[in-house]
């Protein structure tokens, strides 16, 4: 029961070490387009 938990854990922190990595790389270039747009709009 308790290695069945572990491995769950280890599941979910393994999600969230992703969702931390790729959610710079999608959030980054939003907001870099945002700041560009209107620069380029003027």
């Amino acid at each position: 029961m308790d290695a069945q938990i572990r491995k769950d854990v280890i599941i979910i922190e393994g999600q969230i070490h992703t969702i931390v990595m790729v959610v710079p790389l999608v959030v980054v270039p939003l907001v870099v387009v945002l700041h560009v747009v209107p620069l380029v709009d003027l």
